[in-house]
């Protein structure tokens, strides 16, 4: 039941737990789910995604034992690069490498280079050297694909941040102050080089990257006014920011603005809170829609990472909102206050 200002989401959540996820399982270990429902065989995403499901819902109560689940998550890892691969990548490899070691953490907090089930991060050894790092994210394209190049940048720093021993804390230190200084637009307060003045999407999918790492590492992305701005200005009239992407671009918008309030004026601040509700207003209604819950979540190919997103979404709102507004089963928890990356 959707109202003005209310939103009961436990349906959905039980929908999740009793229907969903039994439906991705795709081997006999606890371990084993594919990419959407219905696969015939185990994914990096499928693992990692189910692992971050089960966590928002509150439910890694009897999902069996985190060696298990470690195990599982180890197997798609490179051992002579370190780096984690799933046979069907669907995205960069450093998102791979950031998102498994990222739902490895959820099972065990902390991680050591070097230690199983985690083989040492090979790849890792010329980053720590900033100069060559900065050389690398220069060949990113920060002007048209700016959605990937936050994702490569920070699922390697989350990496680095979820793996303690890889590089030393100086290096954070670095990625701020070169984000900051030659990433980030002062206008939209989002980053990407060469962009319209009135900010774009590919913006959107590459700043929220960043603002998970600066909450980890206690910093705040500045121009917080100009964010705010930028993204109720490409908020769609309906609630969402892009009808081809409803669930991940929303969440990456509401959790930016989100971010926003307790450094905006409050005449900026209501308007921040009125475009979280109309977007939560415009995913709940397709969550608790059967057809277009099937069309979002289990036809697609990669329905169990798009669920991820949605989840998170309705975990960052309920945040802002408070469990009596936003209801569910059990309060979610978002895997961004655990560990930095999604």
């Amino acid at each position: 039941m959707v109202t003005a200002q209310q939103w009961d989401l436990r349906p959905f959540t039980t929908w999740i737990a009793e229907e969903f996820l039994p439906s991705a399982k795709a081997g006999p270990g606890v371990a084993d789910y594919g990419q959407s429902p219905g696969a015939t065989r185990p994914a990096l995403y499928g693992t990692a995604d189910a692992a971050c499901i089960l966590y928002t819902l509150d439910r890694f109560d009897g999902i069996g034992p985190a060696g298990v689940w470690l195990q599982a998550l180890a197997r798609y890892q490179d051992r002579r690069s370190g780096y984690f691969v799933d046979d069907t990548p669907i995205l960069p490899t450093a998102h791979n490498t950031g998102f498994a070691i990222g739902a490895m953490q959820l099972f065990e907090p902390h991680l050591h280079n070097g230690a199983a089930p985690l083989g040492t991060l090979s790849f890792a050894e010329p980053m720590r050297d900033t100069s060559w790092t900065e050389r690398f994210f220069n060949t990113l394209d920060w002007r048209s694909r700016c959605y990937e190049a936050g994702e490569i940048v920070t699922g390697l720093a989350s990496t680095f941040y979820n793996v303690t021993g890889v590089v030393e804390r100086r290096w954070f230190d670095w990625l701020v102050s070169y984000i900051e200084s030659a990433k980030l637009d002062a206008t939209t307060g989002l980053a990407g080089l060469g962009k319209p003045e009135q900010g774009d999407l590919d913006q959107i999918g590459g700043t929220f990257h960043f603002d998970f790492v600066w909450a980890a590492l206690h910093r705040t992305l500045p121009h917080a006014q100009a964010r705010a701005k930028t993204l109720l200005g490409l908020q769609k009239t309906g609630g969402l920011w892009d009808e081809h992407n409803p669930w991940w671009l929303t969440f990456d918008s509401i959790y930016m603005l989100g971010r926003t309030l307790p450094h905006v004026p409050g005449d900026l601040a209501d308007r921040v809170r009125e475009a979280i509700a109309k977007a939560v207003t415009a995913l709940a209604a397709r969550a608790l829609d059967s057809g277009t819950r099937t069309k979002d979540f289990v036809d697609h190919w990669q329905g169990v990472h798009m669920l991820t997103g949605a989840l998170s979404a309705f975990a960052y709102a309920q945040q802002v909102f408070g469990t009596e507004t936003l209801r569910t089963d059990r309060p979610l928890r978002l895997v961004l206050d655990r560990r930095p990356y999604i």
